[in-house]
């Protein structure tokens, strides 16, 4: 099974979700930047099937790390699904975020439901 990469800065928020995702049935590797994300995508393209987003990060943003995947010649991991995973209002409609190259938007706190049915959008059935 492939994995999901879950990126933010927050210890506290990776936590959480790895747990959630494994309760649901789902891989994950957590990582705490964008250049972290950037690193596995381009070493291991084929072994991620999705990246959880947190939008502001320091260093190197969420919204310039999608933008760096999406310009990407190899692809994977160009078209890789990315969710923002936040809790800025201004990026809780899926259209403000498509605009920035994500496919979709979890708001920050996460709720279960919400997630299971994200990812059931992008990756089917958990196994």
């Amino acid at each position: 099974m492939k994995k999901i990469i879950v990126v933010d800065d927050d210890a506290t928020t990776r936590y959480m979700m790895s747990e959630l995702l494994d309760t649901m049935g789902y891989e994950c590797e957590c990582v705490a930047n964008g250049m972290a994300c950037i690193a596995l995508l381009r070493t291991y393209p084929e072994n991620y099937s999705m990246v959880l987003m947190d939008i502001h990060m320091p260093g190197v943003t969420g919204l310039d790390t999608v933008s760096y995947i999406r310009t990407l010649e190899e692809d994977p991991p160009r078209s890789i699904p990315i969710v923002a995973i936040t809790a800025d209002s201004n990026f809780h409609a899926r259209r403000t975020v498509q605009h920035y190259g994500l496919n979709d938007v979890l708001p920050k706190p996460v709720d279960m439901a919400q997630l299971s049915t994200t990812l059931k959008t992008y990756l089917g059935k958990a196994a």
